[in-house]
């Protein structure tokens, strides 16, 4: 193990918080001050307060959403789904995907996007 993974911590900050007045607040992680440079992959935790929802999301990367906390309703190209922890999603590109927590509690998502290959 060279010097500079040894004096890194394994601990991920994040980078500045974004809010949306839909009621989801998102906290992207900083890869970049625990992992080498080059990661193929970003991702983030956003939180959904009750009644709220995300906005509706499109691009061009791939994205996997894993529910930790909260049920809802996902809705994803057109189709809609009941949502719950312990569930894991996959998103195509260039697919429309937002979702709506119908539930009493928060609801807490982990996301992790990689570009189009």
């Amino acid at each position: 193990m060279t010097d500079t993974m040894q004096e890194r911590s394994p601990r991920m900050g994040h980078l500045a918080p974004e809010t949306y007045d839909t009621g989801m607040r998102v906290d992207q992680f900083d890869l970049g001050a625990a992992v080498p440079s080059g990661v193929p992959f970003e991702g983030s935790s956003f939180i959904i307060d009750a009644g709220g929802a995300s906005p509706v999301d499109v691009h061009s990367v791939h994205e996997m959403w894993m529910i930790a906390s909260g049920e809802g309703e996902l809705r994803y190209d057109g189709q809609s789904m009941r949502i719950r922890p312990g569930d894991v999603f996959y998103f195509a590109p260039m697919k429309t995907h937002e979702v709506r927590n119908d539930g009493a509690a928060l609801m807490t998502i982990f996301s992790v996007w990689w570009p189009s290959t």
